[in-house]
């Protein structure tokens, strides 16, 4: 939002680049931290929902919402999520949080509401590591070892969604996408699903990425795929699939 590009560490808490005055030249970066507010410097996920509010995943202090410049905290003591969240994502009145061993549902309307989905429900015991909404009543959800599930939102059926790929392949660390378009961060490079084709891509190093172990992806205004590795620095995947 706002030419706003937000991203989450897993020590120095999270950061905020703001309106960039050329490619990747950022005019002003804040530091959100435990010096400034923030719950943990621990973070596993921020997201923004439709209304603009800022969401933080932490590890071992809940969630955090920040508001007005200033951070309101929420705790979760349930069975498979604790205060461990690994992601969060957000669609109408709903929200989703990934914890250690299940996915927990929020409600907002037409009153609140939680539900737990575990293995009972289809998914592994594993922890949740990434969720993508599309807005066409899927949820995507990515986990730590056990590759790429989803959930049809009107019916709540989880199923496991197939691809060939190594142990590392299902180490799934963030999910983005667009229209049929899904693409996974993953320890074995990004791979992009077309769903209207049924075909997939695996990007590598053999590809040109300068690193397998793809910590996040995300989809700018413009369609270009950004990822973040364990090299320095931010990249993009242009729509021409080529990698700079």
């Amino acid at each position: 939002l706002n030419n706003n590009l937000w991203l989450s560490t897993f020590r120095s808490g999270v950061f905020k680049l703001e309106n960039p005055e050329t490619e990747f030249n950022f005019k002003k970066v804040i530091n959100y931290n435990k010096n400034n507010g923030l719950s943990s410097n621990f973070t596993k996920d921020v997201f923004e929902d439709r209304e603009g509010n800022i969401w933080v995943a932490t590890y071992g202090e809940g969630l955090a919402t920040l508001l007005n410049e200033a951070f309101e905290f929420f705790s979760y003591p349930v069975e498979g999520i604790d205060n461990n969240i690994f992601s969060v994502c957000a669609g109408k009145n709903v929200m989703w949080l990934g914890g250690e061993n299940a996915l927990l549902q929020l409600k907002y309307a037409p009153e609140f509401e939680t539900k737990i989905f575990n293995k009972l429900n289809g998914l592994p015991d594993d922890a949740i590591s990434s969720l993508y909404f599309d807005g066409n009543n899927t949820l995507w959800i990515g986990t730590n070892n056990s590759g790429l599930f989803r959930m049809n939102t009107i019916t709540e059926r989880i199923t496991r969604y197939r691809y060939r790929a190594n142990s590392l392949g299902r180490s799934i660390n963030s999910i983005t996408g667009s229209d049929e378009s899904i693409y996974l961060a993953t320890k074995d490079g990004i791979y992009y699903f077309n769903l209207k084709h049924d075909s997939t891509i695996n990007y590598t190093t053999i590809q040109g990425l300068t690193h397998n172990d793809i910590a996040k992806v995300f989809l700018d205004a413009e369609n270009r795929l950004l990822f973040v590795t364990k090299s320095n620095g931010i990249y993009e995947i242009d729509y021409k699939g080529e990698i700079n």
